[in-house]
Order: C-alpha cells, then structure tokens, then sequence
C-alpha cells in the first residue's frame, strides 16, 4: 500500500522541479507552472525539442502522487503538414501527458499489491 505522507519522492520532486533545465537541456522551455488537479503536486512544462528531423512539440509533466514521483515526456509533430511537419501545439501534448499520467494513477490506485 502506498504510504499517504510525503516521503523521499516529494522531497526529490521539489529538488528536480528546480533543476529542470539541466534535466532537460535539449528543451526549449516555452512555458513552466504548476498543472492543477493532478495528483498530490503536479508541474508541466511546455516548449520544443529537435524531433523526428524537425521541432517537435513537447511536454514533460512531473507528477507527485503519494509517494511516487511520475514523469511523462510527450512530443511530437504533424507529420503531413507541408513543406515540412510542425510541432504539436502545447494543448494537445499537455492532453496526452496529463491523460497518461491519470491512467498511471489510477493504476497505482486499484492495484493490490502496490
């Protein structure tokens, strides 16, 4: 069962949320907040990154839940748009990280043997 209080994993959570950008230095950050109702403490940040030969949009949503620290990268890039695919804009990978994220929680949630 997974412990309610915050433990290690809140406290590395607030110590990465400060060094972001040396985790991430290949990411041109466009944007870095918290990301509400999500999890215990939740922050996003949005921005792009060199992708699939071209920008690519991204997001890496940092999740506290309990004491797990979850971490989902998403980008991507409309690969038919012409002359050369565009990043996906930051509501639709903030979407997809967030619903991952959520699916994750909730499977910590109903498993038994967590």
């Amino acid at each position: 069962m997974l412990a309610p209080t915050e433990t290690v994993a809140g406290t590395r959570f607030k110590e990465g949320r400060r060094s972001f950008n040396q985790r991430k230095p290949a990411i041109q950050i466009n944007h870095l907040g918290e990301h509400p109702n999500l999890g215990n403490a939740a922050f996003v940040a949005n921005g792009r990154t060199k992708g699939f030969g071209s920008l690519a949009g991204v997001t890496v949503l940092a999740t506290r839940y309990r004491n797990v620290l979850i971490e989902v990268t998403y980008l991507g890039t409309h690969p038919f748009h012409k002359p050369k695919p565009a990043p996906l804009p930051a509501t639709k990978t903030t979407e997809a990280a967030t619903q991952i994220t959520r699916q994750t929680i909730k499977s910590l949630t109903t498993c038994k043997t967590c």
